[in-house]
């Protein structure tokens, strides 16, 4: 992980921010400038910007090596799933 930022005046659903680098993807893509404010936003072919609940927020930290599988949705941190998108369609954090 590269950054960690709160923004105050947003609501919660979007309040904790992450920035990651992107080491390996499973399928090469072209994600160059994809966003979906203010969920998730690309930069190049190798930053990820990303909304996460606060929960999740607390307990990652700096340079933290974090990974997730496709179509998963968990993140992972030192052998530790932690839910990172909702289960429910059409919601993003849990």
């Amino acid at each position: 992980m590269l950054e960690k930022n709160t923004c105050e005046s947003c609501q919660n659903v979007y309040k904790y921010r992450v920035k990651l680098h992107i080491s390996k993807l499973s399928e090469k893509l072209n994600i160059t400038n994809i966003q979906f404010n203010p969920y998730y936003s690309f930069e190049n072919d190798s930053i990820a910007t990303i909304s996460i609940s606060k929960k999740l927020y607390n307990v990652i930290m700096l340079r933290d090596k974090l990974s997730k599988k496709c179509n998963s949705i968990y993140i992972i941190r030192d052998n530790q799933e932690f839910q990172y998108l909702s289960e429910e369609q059409d919601k993003w954090l849990p």
